[in-house]
């Protein structure tokens, strides 16, 4: 009977301490704090599924209270590349990325946070994107752990824009292209001249399409493709009124150079057989700076000359400053010296190529401080003012053409010119 007594009292003591235990699990509090939001492309979200975990008896015990959660964001199409996400700080994030096709995980495209801001989309389509952020305990907070998810579709379609639909004669137009997920470069045809695109950053390219001072005023089309995206611009060509210049030059400078044997093949040779060269490579960079002090421009761009009562004129298809011999030359801007020597005509010559054949010509200079080749940044000497070959007296004619197309010089020196408007835009 003692024995019996003893073991009553045993039993009576472990389903007192069990009832204890089990009154301790289930009676303890869980500590939480208040559901982390995640955001991907500004749609919140709190866990669709969750749990936290409570330690109990020195650990040795765990209870999970799990979260019933809301339902998976849908955030629609995009034509975004790139949905932006943020996370609370303090946790342990991850992603997984699955799609375009369902189910199938996207190469490289699971980690931390830092992963995901590295990633790049590279196809339109339908994906999941699962995301876990899991908390340790701290003396506030039991330990927890979260899931979101988010599903959204990417559309996204290369960016075609033109800087105008209007032009003057000597003007410039400039293309942006944003190419999207297309892998290839995009393409350009248009009746007034035979543009390069050139590509400016990891997926955008920058086109110049030249009205030549001499180009019909009309309604001229350009038309620009990449994949399946197609857009055109119809621009109208406006007339410039260009002025008229009377002037005497000896004829012993005639017969030097304008009339010299072989001058005009001379010319060809070294000038004009460098017009149609493009390099694919975007050398200059920002405003374009005057090459000399251009306060005196003594014979504007595109004018009528008319030469020892010749009824018949000649156009000046650059602009020539007057300044004292021997003055300094800069370079316009960032370029390669594709010539640098001596022509009949224009005397001592450079020409710089500055990409997507937009080239700077300086004529008759009296030294040269550069050679064919060389790479020069802006504002780099390359040579000294003088009055060589077909002129009158010391001054710089500055020209810059695209192609075979003489374009006005000024707005490039000003700032206004439509090749600025998306230089910088990437």
């Amino acid at each position: 009977m003692k024995k019996l007594k003893i073991f009553g009292i045993i039993a009576l003591l472990i389903l007192l301490i069990a009832g204890a235990l089990v009154l301790i699990y289930y009676k303890t509090p869980t500590k939480t704090f208040a559901l982390p939001e995640v955001r991907l492309d500004g749609m919140s979200s709190k866990p669709q599924e969750g749990c936290w975990h409570t330690e109990l008896f020195f650990g040795k015990v765990v209870r999970d209270t799990p979260l019933q959660g809301e339902p998976s964001k849908n955030l629609g199409t995009l034509d975004i590349r790139k949905p932006q996400l943020s996370a609370p700080s303090g946790g342990e994030f991850r992603f997984k990325l699955f799609g375009p096709n369902p189910g199938v995980p996207v190469p490289a495209a699971e980690g931390d946070l830092a992963a995901y801001e590295a990633y790049e989309f590279t196809h339109n389509g339908n994906y999941v994107l699962e995301i876990d952020l899991r908390y340790p305990k701290t003396e506030d907070s039991d330990a927890a752990e979260f899931s979101y998810t988010f599903e959204f579709a990417l559309e996204v379609k290369p960016t075609i824009e033109f800087s105008s639909d209007r032009a003057r004669q000597g003007d410039v137009l400039s293309v942006y292209v944003e190419r999207g997920f297309e892998t290839e470069a995009p393409t350009i045809e248009t009746p007034l001249a035979n543009p390069l695109f050139l590509k400016t950053g990891e997926r955008t390219y920058m086109a110049m399409v030249p009205v030549d001072y001499t180009q019909a005023p009309d309604v001229y089309e350009i038309n620009v493709g990449i994949g399946d995206t197609h857009k055109s611009c119809r621009v109208i060509v406006t007339p410039t009124k260009f002025s008229e210049q009377h002037m005497i030059i000896s004829q012993s400078t005639v017969d030097s150079t304008m009339n010299f044997p072989g001058a005009t093949k001379d010319w060809v040779d070294k000038i004009k057989d460098k017009w149609p060269l493009q390099d694919d490579t975007k050398y200059w960079s920002g405003q374009f700076m005057w090459p000399v002090d251009g306060s005196r421009i003594t014979t504007e761009f595109g004018l009528f000359r008319y030469t020892n009562d010749n009824p018949n004129p000649t156009r000046h298809k650059g602009i020539d400053i007057g300044v004292p011999s021997g003055t300094p030359i800069a370079a316009t801007n960032a370029g390669k010296v594709i010539y640098a020597g001596d022509v009949i005509i224009t005397g001592k010559s450079v020409i710089i190529e500055h990409g997507s054949g937009l080239k700077s010509y300086y004529f008759h200079l009296s030294e040269l401080g550069c050679a064919e080749g060389d790479m020069v940044e802006k504002g780099e000497i390359i040579g000294l003012v003088g009055s060589t070959g077909y002129s009158t007296g010391a001054h710089l004619h500055f020209e810059m053409r695209i192609e075979d197309k003489a374009i006005d010089p000024m707005p490039l020196l000003d700032g206004t010119s439509e090749i600025y408007r998306f230089e910088e835009m990437d």
